[in-house]
């Protein structure tokens, strides 16, 4: 039996790119100078950010998008490009994400379909719906469903704008815009990842119901073999 993959530890990711760099910025920054600063700050997102991919092998447009992000952010810090430009990277990184999983719903291979065959027993729910001869909605579901994942992104990079644009106003290459940057950083976690979560849980909710309904499964029994299907 092949060994599973080991699951990213949440915390650690939420501790690496947000809380140390919020810290960091706005706290260490200023003795340390705006440029160590920043490049402290930067660094431990980045090299866990290639450590991790290193090591799940893993190495996806989502994923390289992420450590591009780091990249521009730092860029613009370093060369003191305009602080409207941390507002357009913000937007640009979950925009594209949206665009690219946008497009794969008009190709026989939603990403949500890619998704569910990992975390789910596909074959069963696909047999189940084939049985009823609903197999046209069950795909039709895999590409509303991506559609909805999609404008997630979307919901994201307005959010990311605006959130960059109230805070980061200060010119770049100084603490100030170093402290504006730690703050926007924390602040994510409120403002950006707890409603993308509730927008997640609201996805997931629409698309247990739509299965149990395409298929006669019973939703409990489908989180059941789900649960087991990771185990």
């Amino acid at each position: 039996m092949p060994k599973a993959k080991q699951k990213e530890n949440p915390w650690i990711n939420i501790l690496v790119n947000v809380v140390f760099p919020t810290i960091i910025l706005m706290k260490i920054s200023p003795m340390i100078g705006h440029v160590a600063g920043l490049l402290l700050a930067l660094s431990l997102p980045l090299f866990y950010g290639i450590w991790d991919l290193w090591k799940r092998r893993t190495w996806n447009f989502f994923s390289l998008l992420g450590l591009a992000s780091i990249l521009l952010t730092g860029g613009i810090g370093l060369f003191s490009l305009p602080p409207d430009m941390v507002a357009w990277k913000e937007a640009l990184v979950p925009g594209l994400v949206g665009v690219v999983v946008l497009i794969t719903a008009w190709t026989p291979f939603p990403l949500m379909k890619k998704l569910l065959e990992q975390v789910m027993p596909w074959s069963h729910i696909e047999d189940a719906a084939r049985e009823k001869g609903k197999e046209s909605e069950l795909l039709r579901l895999t590409k509303i469903t991506t559609v909805l994942l999609a404008c997630s992104s979307f919901v994201s990079a307005v959010l990311n704008y605006v959130l960059a644009k109230l805070i980061v106003m200060s010119p770049a290459g100084t603490d100030a815009f170093n402290e504006e940057l730690g703050k926007m950083t924390g602040l994510s976690l409120p403002v950006i990842l707890v409603p993308n979560f509730l927008m997640l849980f609201g996805l997931m909710f629409y698309l247990m119901w739509s299965l149990a309904k395409i298929t006669g499964l019973d939703i409990e029994d489908l989180i059941q073999e789900t649960a087991q299907h990771q185990a």
